[in-house]
């Protein structure tokens, strides 16, 4: 059975969505990617390659493991403009998790 993400983390960068990423990996029956950033979806030459180049992320994970990826290019529009439809059409059923931070903060 292929395991396909239930969550993707996503934000800008220097929101803490390494650690966030980090911290679900730890939990039980909560399945992170082990690549944290795979920007499967924002960039051309690995989309390309198909989904089946995709799922191999959740290998590692059981049946009932929750699965998610954290990719902050996601949110980088107009960089990446045909992500948002890439992600809707493989993953619809994916829940998003949109991580932010005060944009002075960020810079400290």
């Amino acid at each position: 059975m292929i395991q396909k993400p239930n969550f993707i983390i996503i934000g800008a960068m220097k929101c803490a969505t390494s650690t966030l990423h980090e911290q679900l990996a730890l939990q039980p029956n909560i399945f992170m990617s082990e690549l944290k950033e795979p920007n499967f979806f924002s960039n051309d030459e690995e989309y390309d390659k198909g989904l089946e180049s995709y799922w191999p992320h959740f290998t590692g994970a059981t049946p009932t493991d929750l699965c998610g990826e954290s990719s902050t290019h996601y949110t980088k529009l107009p960089t990446y403009p045909l992500t948002i439809e890439r992600l809707q059409r493989s993953v619809p059923e994916a829940k998003f998790i949109y991580v932010m931070r005060h944009p002075i903060n960020r810079l400290v």
